[in-house]
């Protein structure tokens, strides 16, 4: 190995780290260190960032106000009691959030509380907000929000733009992080098309999601260490990387 100081490489910042943990499983997570030792393992890492998400978000698991009953399509559920758990675990870790909000099922009222409610609690360490989770995927099989074929970015768009407007109203300057696709074939339509009508509102941030052994060329990989830095890998990760980052910097968003 050869070191060349001369010519440095880009700096990974100290809290580059992340965790995603599926939105069904926070009533079960232990918080705090009396539950478990999820605060103390965050500790270790460093800081970093905490995603709460996932497809239980748009399938299952909705937002329920105090006082309120669950929807008859709701196994788990996300109260006030969970949030203030979660801003309790950011600020004794140091670790940010970013909190996906129910939009398989339309709802944009509940997920306006939601947000101020995360908001309230978390303060500064609410990084961002999700609306949805791989809206590209409602069609999908083992998905199925939608019939095949009838949800399409249009009507995403659309929907976003409401939740935007409910947000704001309650919980104003919170920034929102989009369209959290799929990184598949027509990805990039998404990621531009969401770009360019969303890159001028204040707080935008542009997201994808990209699992390099689960998908073509990569797709059957095994998954493994040996895998995962594989040269293959490293040089399907790095064309992923540059397509996004393509479309960022075209509208001079992070």
């Amino acid at each position: 190995v050869t070191v060349n100081v001369g010519a440095p490489g880009y700096t990974i910042p100290s809290d580059f780290l992340g965790l995603a943990l599926e939105t069904d499983t926070i009533a079960r997570t232990g918080w705090d260190a009396s539950q478990g030792n999820l605060p103390a393992y965050l500790r270790s890492l460093g800081s970093g960032v905490l995603r709460i998400g996932g497809t239980s978000t748009d399938l299952n698991t909705p937002w329920v106000a105090p006082g309120a009953t669950p929807p008859s399509w709701a196994r788990d559920i996300v109260t006030e009691s969970e949030l203030t758990e979660i801003a309790k675990l950011a600020a004794e870790t140091g670790w940010k959030v970013i909190l996906d909000v129910t939009l398989g099922h339309y709802a944009p009222g509940a997920a306006a509380n939601e947000v101020a409610a995360a908001s309230q609690a978390l303060g500064n360490n609410l990084l961002a907000v999700e609306i949805g989770n791989e809206p590209d995927q409602f069609t999908a099989s083992g998905v199925g929000l939608y019939p095949a074929g009838s949800y399409s970015y249009p009507a995403y768009i659309g929907q976003v733009t409401a939740y935007r407007a409910a947000i704001h109203q309650v919980a104003p300057g919170v920034p929102i992080m989009g369209p959290d696709v799929l990184a598949l074939p027509g990805a990039s339509t998404w990621l531009t098309s969401y770009a360019q009508s969303e890159h001028a509102i204040p707080g935008t941030l542009l997201d994808q999601h990209f699992y390099p052994l689960d998908q073509e060329p990569r797709g059957g990989a095994p998954l493994s260490i040996s895998a995962l830095t594989s040269d293959a890998t490293r040089t399907f990760e790095s064309a992923q990387l540059n397509s996004m980052a393509a479309i960022a910097h075209a509208y001079g968003l992070p």
